[in-house]
């Protein structure tokens, strides 16, 4: 199950920034009627680089500064926004999803009872929602990389195969490597953790077709070219283009949730010191329900962020989440396919075209002046555009020595992620696009979207079981007074005492069941690994070890080696408990 596109916020859709421009409302009016005549061009490609005929050119260079300076003016009226990168589509998605819906609700019930309980704790602390969605957003960063990762194998260089059935037999090989643990102590890993701890930091290069190094277990790929890779790793053509797509999906959806983290940041440090600087001090907490004498609030529970925003494969199975999929599932393969009502199936497709195009329209225009405004970058607007995804001065000083390198880099980038993404969103919104009256097309695109749906409750269970392990080897700070650095390993326990895999599943391959699971326990036993008796807080990914160990640039390697996993180091003094 690809997740990294979950939760992506949309674009407004009253967004018309760019289609206002008169020249460029002309050159979509005249793509869509050349498309409405041949279905093999792409509005997106259409509108920046013209038509084969010749009979529109490619946008001017004059109409690209006109897209600049929309895309500046609109950057001032909104100041608070960063101005290089934002949050972004994506993809398209469905919104009456039943499944997610139902694991909507449960989730819901989970947080509101952990929260008010039996009703008898009336507030909550207004600080501990920004916790609460820090830690969601740093736990949905893991896992989007295990979405990944699950998929991956060290053997063919992380590149998926598009065969979903072979995709399937990747992830329990990877899911029965989490039973395989090597040495001892606070050294002590599964293999299938080592891994993911190689892949994840490939997914990058993979998106960007650049050369991955790991100097810890010297592995070098070469991902520039399909051709070059090939030369070592047997992989095919189609597999290396589906991996890209995939890996730019995570990428961009890391750099979503980076902005996130930094928004919320810096609400925590207006709220907690003065004038929102920490060098100022503490301000004098504020309790604003002070005269509530007798009641609680939802920290009496012995909650914590983490366990709040944890989800284990056992809550998923229970959530009605399961049911309600193959509810869908069903639906597609009986009512619309079988019997042929393919009207029956048109909530699986999008009827407002026009709005797709709309959204499709400006989001490769703005990456298109966007990617304008940063070829033109000058010193000081690229030290705004490092400060914007987290790096400190002291970082971003030390970075500037290799400034040309940087700027080079960040275009590369830059363009084929903007590449990928666009050619992405438009595939989604074609696929699902209930444009044409032709039962044959139509048929075609709901037996497409049936294929992408079948075992999604399967997929998605395996991942938050596989997600959970793999969390426990990370390396995380704690709160203040504890010694040192410890390891995630309540998420490994807590996963295993409430398993999916300690169940059946109707149709669901147990992977060994209670057995497994037994197992996996005994060899944490034996390595040293035991289940803490305290609970205790779990602060998320920091934007410092993202930076270091997912999102590095090329020449940070040049003096400086990526963190291993999660370091909170740089949020301690934030945290509002």
């Amino acid at each position: 199950m690809d997740i990294s596109a979950q939760s992506i916020k949309l674009i407004d859709k009253d967004s018309t920034l760019f289609i206002k421009i008169p020249e460029l409302k002309a050159r979509k009016e005249k793509c869509l009627a050349a498309i409405d005549k041949d279905v093999s061009i792409t509005l997106p490609t259409c509108l920046i680089d013209g038509l084969k005929d010749e009979s529109m050119q490619p946008i001017s260079s004059d109409l690209r500064e006109k897209m600049i300076k929309v895309l500046e003016d609109n950057a001032k009226l909104n100041e608070q926004a960063p101005e290089f990168e934002g949050l972004e589509i994506l993809r398209t998605r469905r919104d009456k999803d039943e499944a997610i819906k139902k694991l909507g609700e449960f989730y819901f019930k989970k947080l509101n009872d952990s929260l008010y309980g039996d009703g008898k704790k009336l507030y909550v602390e207004h600080s501990a929602f920004y916790e609460i969605f820090k830690s969601q957003v740093s736990k949905n960063l893991i896992e989007s990389l295990s979405s990944y990762c699950i998929e991956a194998e060290q053997s063919q260089a992380f590149i998926l195969s598009k065969n979903k059935n072979t995709r399937m037999s990747v992830r329990k090989n990877n899911i029965k490597k989490l039973e395989q643990i090597e040495g001892e102590g606070e050294e002590a890993v599964s293999t299938g953790y080592k891994e993911w701890k190689a892949c994840m930091q490939a997914i990058q290069n993979i998106c960007y077709k650049s050369i991955y190094t790991n100097e810890e277990i010297k592995l070098k790929i070469n991902y520039t070219s399909f051709s070059v890779l090939n030369k070592t790793y047997q992989v095919q053509s189609a597999d290396f283009d589906y991996s890209q797509k995939r890996a730019c999906g995570v990428v961009n959806y890391l750099k979503v949730a980076r902005q996130t983290i930094l928004k919320i940041t810096e609400i925590q440090q207006l709220i907690n010191y003065v004038d929102g600087d920490p060098k100022k001090g503490k301000k004098d907490p504020v309790n604003w329900f002070k005269n509530l004498t007798g009641k609680e609030d939802f920290k009496s529970t012995g909650k914590t962020y983490d366990e709040l925003t944890s989800m284990t494969s056992g809550e998923l199975a229970t959530s009605g989440f399961i049911e309600e999929d193959k509810k869908i599932q069903e639906k597609i393969q009986e009512e619309c396919l079988k019997n042929s009502n393919l009207l029956a199936c048109k909530d699986f497709l999008t009827e407002d075209v026009e709005e797709s195009y709309k959204l499709a329209a400006e989001y490769a225009l703005k990456l298109e002046a966007m990617m304008g405004k940063i070829e033109k970058m000058e010193p000081a607007q690229l030290k705004k555009y490092l400060k914007e995804q987290g790096y400190n001065d002291e970082r971003i000083q030390e970075l500037e020595k290799f400034q040309d390198e940087l700027k080079t880099e960040i275009i590369e980038r830059f363009r084929a992620e903007k590449e990928v993404l666009v050619t992405q969103l438009w595939n989604d919104i074609e696929s699902k696009s209930l444009k044409v009256k032709d039962q044959d097309v139509v048929r075609s695109k709901i037996e497409k979207i049936a294929e992408e749906l079948a075992g999604r409750g399967e997929e998605f269970t395996q991942l938050v079981h596989y997600n959970n392990i793999i969390s426990g080897y990370l390396t995380v700070s704690g709160r203040t007074g504890d010694k040192g650095k410890v390891r995630n390993v309540q998420s490994i326990f807590r996963e295993l005492s409430d398993s999916a895999y300690g169940e059946e599943i109707e149709g669901f391959d147990d992977l060994g069941g209670e057995e497994r699971l037994t197992d996996i326990k005994k060899q944490l036993a034996e390595a040293g690994i035991i289940d803490p008796k305290e609970k205790r807080e779990v602060e998320g990914l920091s934007i410092n070890a993202l930076n270091k160990a997912v999102l590095n640039y090329h020449v940070e390697k040049l003096d400086e080696k990526p963190l291993q996993g999660w370091d909170t180091k740089d949020q301690d003094e934030i945290a509002t408990n």
